[in-house]
């Protein structure tokens, strides 16, 4: 301290303990904003995830659908197995579809053109249940059709994993 006519002054600036104070407000803000942060992505992650997979299941069902108001209903057949199951279309011209379910990978048709059903990271489960079939081919009244598609990081979190059953009835023309 200086002295000047009897009067005692500071130095004008900031001590060390007022630094570290604001140095630690400061960190305490950052690690709640980037808190913040990463719950907006992991929540963007989930809608984008179960967008994709809300289309690519509701276009498959769609696709089910058609093909079965489309057959006459002597040429539906369904398929029943362990690991993987489908169901036969067939046309008056003589061309057929097979669309099978195979566990823990995808939904696809074989056809004159192949075709795989779901995006690349979404996964079909619940093939054991893919189709049910009411009556046996060449009577087939009605077909349910049921499977999950699921996409994400499979860990042990519940919350990493995005998956959605679907699952539709359609009654059989004769």
């Amino acid at each position: 301290m200086n002295r000047k006519a009897g009067h005692a002054y500071r130095q004008a600036g900031f001590t060390l303990i007022e630094l570290v104070v604001i140095i630690a407000i400061i960190g305490i803000m950052m690690v709640a904003l980037s808190n913040m942060m990463i719950d907006s992505l992991r929540a963007k992650n989930r809608v984008k995830q179960m967008d994709r997979i809300n289309e690519n299941g509701t276009w498959i069902s769609s696709e089910l659908r058609k093909n079965l108001l489309r057959s006459p209903q002597s040429l539906i057949i369904c398929k029943n197995g362990v690991g993987l199951t489908g169901i036969g279309f067939g046309d008056d011209v003589g061309s057929a579809t097979i669309i099978t379910c195979k566990e823990n990978q995808t939904i696809a048709s074989s056809s004159a053109r192949p075709l795989t059903m779901t995006d690349s990271g979404i996964a079909a489960t619940g093939c054991n249940t893919f189709v049910t079939c009411v009556g046996s081919t060449p009577d087939v009244t009605s077909v349910t059709i049921k499977f999950t598609l699921g996409s994400g990081v499979y860990a042990d979190k519940a919350e990493n994993k995005y998956r959605k059953t679907f699952e539709s009835v359609v009654t059989v023309r004769d």
